[in-house]
C-alpha cells in the first residue's frame, strides 16, 4: 500500500499537540492554530516514525517542527504546527457560550441516521 498524506498530517499533529501540551505551563492548555506538511517521498511498507522538536516556545504561541522519516532513515515529510497556549477551563465553571455540536449535527441528520 501506499501511506496517504493525511496520516502523515495526523501523526504530526499528535506529535506536535502532545510537545505542546508538555510544553504549557501549569493551568494551561495547547491548540492547535495552523498546520503544514510538505510529503517530500512516499511510504510503502515499515514503519514512519516522527521526531517533533520546538522551534518557538513563547508565553502565548509554541512552534514545532516535525520530521518524518521511513525505515531506510530517508525524509518523508515535513511539518510544522503552530499551537496557542491558553489557560485552562476550570471543570466547575460555567461553559456560556460553549459550542454544542451534538445537537446542531443531531438536528441536521437524516432521520436514518444512527450516531
Amino acid at each position: 500500500g501506499l501511506l496517504h498524506g493525511g496520516v502523515s498530517v495526523v501523526l504530526a499533529e499528535t506529535i506536535g499537540s502532545c510537545g505542546a501540551h508538555y510544553s504549557c505551563p501549569p493551568d494551561h492548555r495547547a491548540v492547535g492554530l495552523d498546520i503544514n506538511a510538505n510529503h517530500l517521498k512516499s511510504a510503502t511498507s515499515g514503519w514512519v516514525t516522527g521526531t517533533a522538536r520546538p522551534v518557538h516556545i513563547g508565553k502565548s504561541t509554541q512552534v514545532w517542527q516535525i520530521d518524518m522519516h521511513n525505515d531506510a532513515g530517508e525524509l518523508t515529510c515535513v511539518s510544522r504546527i503552530t499551537m496557542a497556549i491558553i489557560r485552562a477551563v476550570s471543570p466547575n465553571s460555567s461553559m456560556i457560550g460553549a459550542p454544542r455540536f451534538m445537537g446542531r449535527l443531531t438536528k441536521n441528520c437524516p432521520s436514518n441516521f444512527k450516531p
